[in-house]
């Protein structure tokens, strides 16, 4: 398996979108081509490929706070999910982070993955919410991250 960059409006970013939506959405009756992803076109994107085969993608985007960065979207295919792909992914998205000069940051973790992330040192920051275009329960978490010497 190699993590890398994945740029806006590629093949590979296609690739995101179709396994996003098999994930994320289909699920729930919707669909990720109904999103407004144009804001993606700024966003960090990292891929775990097993040769050409997407096993998952993080998503990380800039937020209104100059340190702190958001985890928009963290997903692995269904099919092999606890294999430590989303682990591997997250470790190289908070890497990331740290080599732009960022100490921070933040997700809205679906309350099925809030172990996940607790296990990999996130914390909670409030209550429970629904967002509008997932009708789910989420949770509003983050990280401050250390530069390891």
């Amino acid at each position: 398996m190699i993590i890398k960059e994945i740029q806006y409006g590629t093949q590979e970013y296609q690739q995101t979108l179709d396994l996003r939506d098999k994930v994320m959405r289909l699920p729930l009756g919707l669909s990720i081509y109904d999103e407004d992803l144009y804001k993606e076109k700024d966003a960090y994107l990292l891929g775990a490929f097993d040769d050409e085969q997407l096993l998952g993608v993080g998503v990380l985007i800039q937020t209104e706070n100059i340190d702190t960065l958001k985890v928009d979207y963290l997903c692995v295919d269904t099919d092999i999910q606890n294999k430590h792909i989303g682990t591997k992914l997250l470790q190289a998205i908070e890497e990331y982070a740290l080599l732009i000069g960022k100490n921070s940051i933040v997700l809205e973790a679906r309350i099925t993955a809030e172990p996940f992330y607790r296990r990999l040192s996130y914390s909670s920051s409030g209550g429970k919410f629904t967002k509008a275009h997932v009708p789910i329960e989420h949770i509003l978490m983050n990280k401050q991250l250390i530069k390891q010497s």
